[in-house]
């Protein structure tokens, strides 16, 4: 069997698969909408829309920071500490926050 039809015979009717991704991000937003479809054949979409806009960079070394605040106000980032997905302890990252995703993508 392929993984297409292990799929289609998952017993569990909350397993889903995504077979497209369409990016409707503008200016005042990130918009995001999967189409999925169940394992029980059922579609449904899944709108994604995310108000903030931000972009993280773990840092290695505390002077490490300077480099990256030098060009942004002070008003436009934050120091945090989060977990990785595949980590077990926390690390410091830097978050620069944007009024929109053409001043992200500058």
């Amino acid at each position: 069997m392929n993984k297409c039809e292990d799929f289609i015979t998952e017993p569990d009717t909350n397993t889903f698969f995504i077979y497209n991704a369409i990016d409707y991000s503008n200016n005042e937003g990130y918009f995001l909408r999967l189409h999925t479809v169940c394992s029980n054949g059922r579609k449904f979409l899944i709108n994604i829309i995310i108000q903030d806009i931000f972009f993280d960079i773990k840092l290695n070394q505390e002077n490490s920071i300077l480099s990256y605040t030098k060009e942004f106000k002070p008003q436009s980032y934050e120091i945090i500490y989060k977990q990785l997905f595949d980590s077990i302890e926390k690390f410091e990252f830097i978050r620069f926050y944007f009024k929109n995703h053409n001043e992200r993508k500058k």
